[in-house]
């Protein structure tokens, strides 16, 4: 099935604001529950230690498609209920994963370069201690964990671009994971303006 991909102006950002906020008010208790539920979710996995946030990265893309599907039936005139967000997993779950093993590889990549390029000083701070004053770190350790910051967020923006549309193609127009994934990052780099 062929995707035609839009092109829009940069304004059109802030209409996709606006419309998720006319989608908000068409129901704003359900959406508060679905939100509640997630943090719910996210933080008892949380709890697990080490693994817990890696199957989170994981789980995202299969709640995201959920979420979408929500919007969906809000657009189209439906309603919404708790089950919208258990929907990828009831649906085109399989391609979900794909996206999902995707999105937790670019973290597991991202975290591995925070760590090598951040040094014992970014270490420290991903297990959990805190970091010394700024001012009392070598200037060569303040270069260190800004590359790495910089670095990390170059990688991100395309795993970004990557699960933004891609779980929405899947749940909702049954397209293929790989192929989804590819869509989504054109798209996202077609309209990065109105991201941005």
């Amino acid at each position: 099935m062929p995707i035609s991909i839009r092109t829009v102006p940069a304004g059109h950002g802030w209409q996709w604001i606006v419309r998720a906020f006319a989608l908000f008010r068409k129901n704003p208790l359900i959406w508060l529950v679905l939100n509640l539920i997630l943090v719910a979710i996210g933080w008892v996995l949380g709890q697990v230690p080490v693994a817990g946030s890696y199957i989170l990265y994981f789980l995202a893309p299969i709640f995201l498609a959920g979420i979408m599907t929500a919007c969906k039936d809000l657009e189209t005139g439906g309603d919404i209920e708790i089950g919208n967000l258990f929907r990828g997993f009831r649906q085109n779950t399989r391609q979900l994963t794909t996206i999902g093993a995707v999105h937790l590889g670019g973290q597991l990549l991202i975290s591995a370069v925070l760590l090598g390029i951040g040094g014992p000083e970014f270490q420290e701070i991903s297990q959990g201690g805190q970091m010394a004053d700024p001012a009392t770190l070598s200037p060569e350790a303040r270069d260190r964990i800004l590359l790495a910051l910089l670095v990390s967020l170059s990688l991100y923006m395309p795993l970004a671009m990557a699960v933004w549309f891609s779980p929405g193609l899947v749940i909702l127009d049954s397209q293929q994971g790989v192929r989804a994934i590819v869509f989504s990052v054109i798209a996202g780099l077609r309209n990065i303006l109105p991201f941005v």
